[in-house]
Parts: structure tokens; C-alpha cells; sequence
């Protein structure tokens, strides 16, 4: 039970992080209003690699867009 919470933990923290860089830090996405739907969907700009966690695992099956 203790690695599953952490597991979430981990997942949320790296998506607010993410979330961060794209409306912040590197604010390429600066106007950014996704709903949570959007979120799950991944209909942001750019990408945020995890391999490992248990949410997605096996980043070969995204598509890519651009040059990153």
C-alpha cells in the first residue's frame, strides 16, 4: 500500500512539475487552460518522459511531434 501511494505521490508531483515548466519556468505554454480531462489526455505541449512509472511505462508507443 505504501509503494502504491508512493507511486502516486511521485506521478502528481512530476505533473505539477511539468505543469510548471510549461506555464512558467519556460512558459512556452504560458495561456495554458487544460481541464483535468485534457490533462489525462496528454493534449499539452510537449512532452514528459517517465520511464518507469507505472503509468506509463513504455514511452515507444507515444507518437512525437517535432524535434524535441
Amino acid at each position: 500500500m505504501l509503494k502504491a501511494i508512493a507511486d502516486r505521490l511521485a506521478e502528481a508531483f512530476a505533473e505539477l512539475m511539468h505543469k510548471k515548466v510549461r506555464t512558467e519556468i519556460w512558459a512556452y505554454a504560458k495561456n495554458e487552460t487544460l481541464s483535468n480531462e485534457d490533462l489525462i489526455k496528454e493534449e499539452y505541449a510537449g512532452i514528459r518522459p517517465a520511464p518507469g512509472y507505472p503509468a506509463q511505462p513504455d514511452h515507444t508507443e507515444k507518437l512525437q511531434f517535432g524535434n524535441y
